[in-house]
């Protein structure tokens, strides 16, 4: 009787272990779960048997306004370089290094504008172009940089392009290179250096 029973008990278990077999592999079939099926890396692998060998779509959404970390990256360092480039050329030129123009003409300039302590404030605009300009080239201190050269750019419209309108093309030129230079350094300011800088590497 003891061997009937432990024939009995042995065959139980066997057929229970199919079953277990058979419901497992039923429900990792793809559209046998309800839950999983929805999440692919629960249930399955995200890529089916054959996956790898297709050509991926191109999807219209991600090619309008998709992106990345790299191309952010990139696309910043880009931008950053290109207008730093810009101020310092122009901080250059006040000096007399590029272009025509001087330090003390353009105080001179300053001064008919009706700027208090013109020397002063012309040396500041100087240094806050050259200053600004280089730091953002290098991504360093980026921030603070923006908002130096911002506020350079606020009182240069404000002041050097009174009464003249937006339009570069009028006569006095208008605010509209001052405002357009003011409103990239705000959008650095906002978003960052991104990882491709020295404020990245050193904090």
């Amino acid at each position: 009787m003891r061997r009937d029973q432990a024939d009995r008990d042995v065959g139980s278990m066997g057929a229970n272990a199919r079953r277990l077999n058979r419901q497992r592999r039923f429900s990792m079939r793809p559209g046998s779960h309800p839950i999983l099926d929805r999440v692919p890396s629960a249930g399955r692998s995200v890529l089916e048997p054959g996956d790898s060998k297709r050509s991926p779509r191109l999807d219209l959404g991600t090619l309008l306004h998709g992106t990345n970390p790299v191309l952010l990256d990139v696309a910043l360092l880009v931008g950053q370089i290109a207008i730093g480039v810009c101020f310092v050329i122009h901080a250059l030129g006040k000096l007399g290094i590029v272009g025509s123009g001087t330090l003390a003409g353009f105080a001179a300039w300053l001064g008919d504008l009706g700027m208090p302590m013109p020397q002063v404030q012309a040396r500041i605009a100087m240094g806050s172009e050259l200053g600004g300009g280089i730091l953002l080239i290098l991504g360093l201190a980026t921030r603070p940089a923006c908002v130096l050269l911002i506020i350079t750019m606020l009182v240069a419209g404000i002041v050097g392009h009174r009464g003249a309108g937006y339009l570069i093309t009028n006569d006095p030129p208008g605010a509209e290179y001052t405002i357009n230079l003011a409103v990239v350094c705000l959008i650095f300011l906002l978003i960052g250096p991104g990882s491709i800088s020295l404020d990245a590497v050193l904090f």
